[in-house]
């Protein structure tokens, strides 16, 4: 017949703390000392036994417990190399008769040693184990869960799952609970106790557990018991919540970087537009005086003004130039460049680049020229997907750098040809000697740009440094030439951030040769005329209103537009303007004496009303049917980056232009939004 083992555990005194409903039955549900249980004449052999228990050994023994015949396997229950407690396997052998009993005992010891090497492998385990029945009432545990769980012995084999688990928690343990009694397979969770822990940083926790738990199935499918461990997990935890959080201020501080830089932009683009803008407006002025035909001497101080005049506007350009490069850098070290590809044609876009230097170019007699390779077209790349203002600052640097070692020379002739390849240019340009030639043969689109000057030339030497970080040619170039030896490097970023690279090929007192290609996509045409490459002359019925909080640039940019013909209504935030839409004539219904209003100029950073929530107000008008036809709406603002940039049109508004800007380049956005 089967007989079932029963379980218990003892102090040192022999006194019960716990044991399973099957030896309760063996022991007649008496709560006494062990040695008690036994016949009197069985006393001195289990007293042996136990002596050899608590000095540490396994023993096994068989007595007599009233009129039963108990086999009994128990070994000391170790903690810190001491015996703290005994457990063991106590097993009814009454009903077997003497063969029996030798060939049961066989068995039995093989498995009660295999139930002691189960025992003792518990008790050394690093993690809480634990076996529960069906009704959650615990059959065994080691000290480990009695630890990890501070789950008193007094309340065994009764366990309050409530008492040891956090309240927030409880829930999960119940339904992972459900769900092994429903699904009859392994389930995982993790769940908080109600203990607590000393974490890293000296803050107190609650114990974090993962608990894994296998149902044991009866021959009927039901589950007979629940096994499995849980562990502790609380450090992994902390160490993850640490790593949230540096991440977390890791963002935060890239938010605010980006922010001071934002900043930085915004507070040193704005007086340079100022200052553009009215070194303009003067050399414009003196150029008709001039004409007026005034005497001899007075000719001669407006040609000095003039010539001062255009100085300013150069060294303001040159110092956009090296503001624009140190933001860049500054973006570049923060990871904070990003790339925002748009569909463009790229021939106006160098257009507009070459066209920035020609006053320039005819001040220091060099011969610009710019030319479109007839591979632009054969490839399909007259419209484009790439990032404009990356592309322009690329062209920039390429060419303030020819005009730099091209002016003084003998001959002086900067030529830049735009093209188009299906191949990575710096595999089929064997004359280009590229910072980073391609390892693949990558097949695409690709968009390229060569700038060829007449200068001084560079030695292999010299060509070898010139993509470096704050490198020049030679420790000389900065006295002879200027710069801080950032473009080229800021160059190869950015074309490199755009799938492509930059290469050059010099000879020494002949010239240099820079190229550079992008990788990009066809687009549709995005609209984008030839008629935009050239301002044109704004009619006189063209009414502009000018938002701008900064009352210099909103002076300066006023006069200027008034200068050029325009009719000019001004506005200090985003509320002003609504009010003066308000008075227009799309405004519905009419208002009395309307005044005409074609096209907003609005910054975006304002006092009480930004630029970006005015823009969106305005659409919401328009939707409304408050306003009789779309407005066009240009963003004029020193926020130069890309996500920025987005932002504006995002909110409603129709195109970008970036301070500090040209009143002609100006012109040229304003024809192009109100259809001149």
């Amino acid at each position: 017949m089967e007989s079932a083992v029963g379980v218990f555990e003892c102090n040192l005194e022999g006194h019960l703390l716990r044991a399973n409903d099957t030896w309760r039955e063996l022991s007649d549900h008496r709560d006494c000392c062990f040695l008690d249980l036994v016949h009197p004449m069985d006393q001195p052999e289990a007293a042996g036994a136990w002596s050899r228990l608590v000095s540490g050994d396994a023993v096994t023994f068989e007595t007599r417990w009233g009129e039963r015949r108990v086999l009994s396997d128990c070994i000391p229950v170790m903690k810190d190399g001491r015996p703290m407690g005994v457990a063991g396997l106590s097993l009814d052998i009454s009903a077997l008769g003497d063969g029996q009993i030798l060939q049961r005992t066989d068995s039995e010891q093989r498995a009660l040693e295999s139930e002691r090497r189960f025992a003792r492998f518990a008790e050394i385990a690093p993690v809480a184990m634990y076996i529960i029945d069906a009704d959650r009432r615990m059959q065994y545990c080691n000290e480990n869960f009695l630890e990890l769980t501070g789950y008193p012995r007094d309340t065994w084999p009764e366990v309050d799952w409530n008492r040891l688990v956090y309240a927030d928690d409880i829930p999960i343990v119940d339904s992972t609970w459900r769900t092994i009694l429903a699904e009859k397979r392994e389930h995982t969770a993790q769940f908080r106790l109600r203990r607590t822990w000393a974490s890293g940083d000296g803050m107190d926790g609650h114990i974090w557990v993962q608990a894994q738990a296998h149902p044991e199935l009866e021959a009927d499918g039901t589950v007979r018991t629940v096994m499995g461990v849980l562990t502790d997990i609380s450090q992994w935890k902390w160490a993850e919540g640490v790593q949230r959080e540096r991440v977390e201020e890791a963002l935060e501080a890239k938010r605010q970087q980006e922010n001071f830089i934002d900043m930085t932009s915004h507070e040193m683009r704005n007086p340079l537009s100022a200052v553009l803008q009215c070194a303009d407006s003067t050399l414009d002025s003196i150029v008709l005086m001039q004409q007026l035909g005034p005497d001899e001497k007075v000719l001669a101080e407006l040609r000095s003004c003039h010539d001062a005049l255009q100085t300013i506007v150069m060294c303001s350009l040159h110092q956009q130039r090296i503001i624009d490069d140190v933001l860049t850098l500054s973006k570049l070290d923060a990871n904070l460049m990003v790339v925002t590809p748009v569909a463009v044609r790229p021939a106006k876009t160098v257009a507009d680049a070459v066209h920035m230097f020609k006053t320039e170019c005819a001040n220091l007699d060099i011969m610009l020229e710019f030319d479109v390779d007839a591979s632009l077209e054969a490839m399909g790349a007259e419209y484009v997907t790439l990032d404009p203002s990356r592309m322009m600052q690329v062209l920039i640097n390429l060419i303030s750098n020819a005009i730099k070692f091209t002016r003084g020379r003998r001959r002086r002739k900067i030529s830049v040809l735009l093209g188009a390849s299906r191949e990575r240019p710096c595999a089929v340009w064997k004359d280009i000697s590229f910072s980073n030639p391609a390892s693949r043969d990558a097949r695409g689109l690709y968009v390229w740009v060569r700038v060829e000057d007449t200068g001084c030339g560079l030695t292999p030497s010299q060509q070898g440094t010139l993509f470096g970080r704050f490198s020049q040619a030679t420790p000389r170039t900065h006295i002879h030439y200027g710069g801080a030896g950032l473009g080229l490097f800021i160059s190869k970023c950015l074309t490199e951030l755009q799938g492509g690279a930059i290469g050059v090929q010099s000879q020494e007192n002949i010239g240099s040769t820079f190229a550079f290609f992008v990788e990009t996509q066809p687009a549709d045409d995005d609209g984008e005329s030839s008629s935009d490459d050239e301002p044109l002359t704004p009619s006189s019925r063209c009414s502009v209103l000018v938002v701008e909080d900064n009352l210099v640039n909103q002076k300066m940019l006023a006069g200027q537009l008034r200068k050029a013909g325009y009719e000019v209504h001004v506005a200090g935030h985003g509320e002003d303007a609504l009010a003066l839409l308000a008075t227009s004539r799309i405004w519905r219904p009419a208002p009395p004496d309307p005044v005409a209003i074609d096209i907003v100029l609005m910054d975006v950073e304002m006092p009480v009303m930004d630029g970006l929530t005015c823009t969106r107000r305005i659409r919401d008008l328009e939707r409304e049917g408050k306003l009789a036809m779309r407005m066009p709406i240009l963003a004029v603002s020193a926020n130069a980056r890309g996500e920025q940039l987005r932002q504006a049109r995002d909110a409603g508004m129709d195109d970008t232009i970036t301070k500090p800007f040209r009143i002609p380049e100006l012109r040229r956005k304003v024809s192009a939004l109100v259809g001149e």
